[in-house]
């Protein structure tokens, strides 16, 4: 990683293409309004609607999935995450 750093500090050495001040100057004056990373990392994860077929199985980029203990057929949520999959079902009932 020390080679990138030394790239980036040798890249801040020349003139900017497009607006002829050295890209050194540019960055001093974007630092202050830059935004501080979180502390904690973000959780990255997508939700879709996720439908149980008669077979309990779902679909997930076009692969199914055994779903155990809902109902079938059956709709939920799908909540996707580079490690996982989960599928919560809704909890809807009909007004009596």
């Amino acid at each position: 990683m020390e080679w990138l750093h030394r790239k980036r500090v040798e890249d801040r050495n020349r003139p900017h293409y497009e607006k002829g001040l050295w890209i050194k100057e540019l960055w001093q004056e974007e630092q202050p309004e830059l935004l501080a990373l979180p502390e904690q990392d973000l959780p990255i994860f997508s939700l879709d609607h996720a439908y149980v077929n008669k077979y309990g199985d779902v679909m997930v980029d076009g692969k199914a999935f055994a779903v155990h203990g809902l109902s079938v057929p059956n709709r939920g949520v799908g909540e996707e995450r580079m490690e996982s999959f989960r599928c919560v079902p809704f909890r809807w009932r009909r007004p009596s």
